[in-house]
């Protein structure tokens, strides 16, 4: 938008043909999914960028022999991200990535406890970019990767999102998302201080289904703080 001179979603709606509100719902990673491919064709014309740009950070340059080469000024489509990559058993070292624990996680005997067990039912190998985790000050060998369940915060995650974990981080801080052990069951719950008290919140507007709970380091401990989500782009 800053390179085509568009000031506002506003004026990117006008241009495009796209509602204001799906622009707004993309520029926050709102939503399930991503865009849909009519979505971004619209955008990427109104913002004079190539459309596979606009998908992945890379443009097909026909005069360099078919490689695929990064937009001037942009990051590169790079492993300083977190990406999947198939089953090929390619080495971290080939990659200049890390790989990430995939876990299910299961409550434990004890209330304020848990436990993780390898999880082959999310799929692809996972890594993270050596790059990605020396800006953010993270330890590979504390992340872990487990798929969300249930709708417990939406909008802001859905089931079947992939989220990163980082055990190093259990710090109280007002407003981000951790990790739970709470009273016999893990929980997903953004952290919220409130009239002098620390409370568990979900963001899903069935506050009924899932009422906020109190945090008290008798029954209840902090697994990590998520620090990365990925979810389904079609």
């Amino acid at each position: 938008m800053s390179r085509a001179g568009i000031k506002n979603q506003s004026e990117l709606a006008r241009r495009s043909g796209v509602p204001q509100p799906t622009i707004n719902r993309i520029l926050k990673g709102v939503g399930r999914h991503g865009p849909a491919t009519a979505t971004l064709k619209k955008l990427a014309v109104a913002c004079g960028v190539p459309f596979q740009w606009l998908v992945d950070g890379t443009v097909l340059d026909s005069q360099a022999g078919g490689q695929q080469e990064a937009m001037p000024a942009m990051p590169e489509p790079t492993i300083d991200h977190l990406f999947i990559i198939g089953k090929t058993r390619r080495t971290d070292k080939a990659l200049g990535a890390v790989r990430i624990r995939k876990v299910a996680l299961r409550p434990s005997a004890k209330p304020a406890e848990f436990a993780a067990y390898p999880d082959e039912e999310i799929g692809d190998e996972f890594y993270i970019g050596r790059g990605w985790l020396k800006r953010c000050g993270y330890d590979g060998q504390m992340l872990l990767a487990f798929a969300m369940a249930g709708e417990s915060m939406e909008p802001g995650l859905y089931a079947g999102d992939i989220l990163i974990v980082n055990l190093a981080d259990k710090e109280l801080s007002d407003g981000n998302v951790f990790v739970f052990a709470y009273e016999g069951a893990v929980l997903i719950r953004r952290l919220v201080r409130d009239a002098g008290s620390w409370w568990l919140c979900s963001d899903c507007s069935k506050q009924r289904r899932f009422p906020r709970k109190q945090y008290s380091i008798d029954h209840c401990s902090i697994i990590g703080r998520v620090v990365y989500r990925l979810s389904e782009v079609v």
